[in-house]
């Protein structure tokens, strides 16, 4: 069984792919300044990412580990903060509270949280909370990608057959002004368009108004009914297909000439894009994070 020989943050991270990596990159910023190993659990309840980190990433960090498989033991004896959680890591429930704006642990009402400015001598902490953070793609220096999600990535760019245009525009639970991004896409010069999307109508909307663009869309899972495809988890589909076409979908919008996204109809009064839109505009502006996240024999759009 892995052991880790240090006092450990559990980080179990919530909402959708820019929500977990702002709350893993968050956990470990304060790992490092308190003398902690992060253990990433994304396999914990039926609504969370629905399968282990590491089976998408390989961890650059020793003390940064993308699975919480075969630790339960470990965790359960450790002294914990959160206190509600001692001995209950792998049966506790949660729920969120709207009056503490947070997750909480069901039974006593604890967020499942910590102050982030303070350092504890509890043996585990843990952190269970969503939220985009601006720090995000600094996740991908302590990450590689898998090498069969690279070689399927490539496959992708080669397919689209040269430079192209990233368009991302979500449609589910976040609903998006799309229509005024066909009209300027229409009149673009850039023939080949990727379009990321969670609709499947989205998608043959895009394809029926621009008859003149080579529209390219690989996702095999898509929303028919409007409902968001995040939350699945294993309900629905093929969580392990569905995980590695997000990614990959980030991947290939930062690997354009140019990203695009349509407003949000329905977000928070700070934000107008998808935390999806964020992160993969931030990683295509700072290419830097995609050469150790992909390898350095891979140079395709990182020049």
């Amino acid at each position: 069984m892995n052991t880790i020989n240090r006092r450990k943050l559990l980080c179990r991270p919530r909402g959708g792919l820019n929500d977990m990596v702002s709350q893993i990159e968050r956990c470990c910023r304060y790992a490092e300044l308190t003398n902690r190993a992060v253990i990433v659990d994304t396999d914990y309840g039926a609504d969370s990412f629905g399968d282990d980190f590491d089976r998408y990433f390989i961890s650059r960090q020793q003390h940064l580990i993308l699975s919480a498989k075969g630790l339960d033991h470990e965790l359960d004896c450790a002294s914990t903060f959160p206190p509600s959680l001692a001995r209950r890591m792998s049966s506790y429930k949660s729920s969120w509270d709207q009056r503490k704006d947070g997750f909480v642990e069901r039974e006593s009402g604890e967020l499942l949280t910590f102050d982030f400015n303070e350092d504890y001598p509890h043996e585990l902490l843990v952190h269970q909370q969503h939220g985009r953070l601006p720090i995000s793609v600094s996740i991908f220096m302590r990450l590689s990608l898998r090498p069969e999600l690279t070689k399927e990535l490539l496959a992708r760019v080669a397919s689209i057959g040269g430079p192209y245009l990233g368009v991302h525009v979500r449609h589910t639970d976040y609903r998006s002004d799309y229509r005024p991004l066909i009209d300027q896409l229409a009149g673009g010069e850039i023939a080949r368009l990727f379009v990321a999307t969670d609709n499947r109508k989205v998608l043959d909307e895009f394809r029926a108004a621009l008859p003149g663009k080579q529209i390219f869309s690989f996702a095999e899972e898509l929303s028919d009914d409007g409902s968001p495809i995040h939350l699945r988890g294993r309900r629905v589909g093929n969580v392990h297909r569905r995980n590695c076409d997000a990614i990959l979908d980030l991947l290939l919008l930062a690997l354009s000439v140019g990203v695009v996204s349509a407003d949000l109809l329905n977000g928070r009064r700070d934000f107008t894009k998808s935390g999806f839109a964020v992160l993969a505009t931030e990683l295509f502006k700072q290419k830097r994070y995609l050469s150790g996240l992909l390898g350095p024999t891979v140079k395709i759009g990182l020049d």
